[in-house]
């Protein structure tokens, strides 16, 4: 940690559609010499907001010279101090929640104190729903880089469908999920009414009409997927047979489609950039499970920041 002072606020920005989002901002100390620095607006995943992350360790990237922007999407905040809550209704990362996070870009970008030409996007999970559908839907957002920490795909992935083909009850993770969502997956319920509802929440539909850099970080053991190796405390599992097959469909998107770069995880593992994967034949793994509040998840996400701003 490098404990330079840092400047935390609070605002309100207007969405599209009129209502009022949060947003919790915190900026690094500025020298003499500093005038605008670059900013990471950062897209929660599930039904969360992403203002908490602030107090999780993320503000310690505003130490390195990062503005970090956090924002509860329509709907969703505890009310509690730091995590307000947003006007408006849950939309499930659709159209209105896409929109909240290109309202809270563009109100980035007016800020005196961010280069507006140096903004990236890190996404956790299914919040890649939300970021690959407002960079697809305005494309006119020239954003530096989008980063998706294991983000689902399609609407099996996001309600935990390939869990359910192992057999063992214990691993159904749909149930819950469709408690929370109201849905089930399209392979589920091939309803029309269904459909239409998950035409606006499919990430894997967005990622190829993505005009940026788009960075995958990807384990072995996925933290909603199926693991694709042994995970290393040996605990019970199911069958190693999914092997992060969404991962793979995402970034084969994004590179066959208008991405201007991609890559899976730290060079340092490995993979080359702008690469076609096949199942067979798949992009190398971190192999431990990376835990978002852990130290070590922190460390990948401050190095793949830094490197993802210097490129071209």
């Amino acid at each position: 940690m490098l404990n330079r002072p840092v400047t935390l606020t609070e605002e309100w920005v207007t969405s599209r559609n009129g209502n009022k989002v949060y947003v919790r901002t915190v900026y690094p100390f500025r020298s003499s010499t500093e005038s605008k620095f670059p900013a990471v607006v950062i897209v929660p995943g599930g039904l969360s907001g992403s203002t908490p992350f602030l107090d999780n360790g993320l503000s310690d990237l505003a130490e390195r010279g990062y503005v970090i922007v956090t924002f509860n999407p329509q709907g969703r905040g505890s009310g509690e101090e730091g995590d307000l809550l947003s006007e408006g209704e849950e939309d499930y990362n659709g159209y209105v929640h896409q929109d909240d996070l290109e309202s809270v870009i563009e109100d980035a970008m007016q800020d005196p104190n961010i280069d507006a030409g140096r903004i990236g996007i890190v996404s956790y999970s299914f919040g890649i729903t939300m970021a690959a559908g407002c960079l697809a839907r305005y494309p006119e957002l020239k954003i530096k880089f989008l980063i998706d920490y294991e983000g689902t795909s399609l609407s099996d992935t996001t309600m935990g469908d390939p869990w359910l083909l192992d057999g063992i009850d214990a691993n159904d993770k749909t149930r819950p999920l469709y408690e929370l969502f109201g849905h089930l997956s399209i392979e589920m319920d091939p309803s029309p009414s269904n459909i239409q509802w998950w035409s606006e929440r499919q990430a894997l539909a967005y990622i190829g009409h993505v005009e940026t850099a788009y960075l995958r970080i990807q384990s072995q053991w996925d933290h909603m997927q199926p693991p694709s190796m042994d995970y290393p405390s040996g605990f019970d599992q199911p069958p190693l047979w999914y092997r992060n097959k969404h991962a793979i469909d995402m970034v084969n998107a994004a590179t066959n489609g208008k991405a201007t770069w991609t890559r899976v995880n730290e060079a340092w593992i490995g993979n080359k950039e702008n690469v076609v994967y096949s199942y067979e034949n798949p992009p190398s793994y971190y192999v431990d499970s990376l835990d978002v509040e852990s130290e070590v998840f922190k460390d990948v996400l401050r190095n793949l920041i830094e490197e993802m701003f210097v490129l071209p």
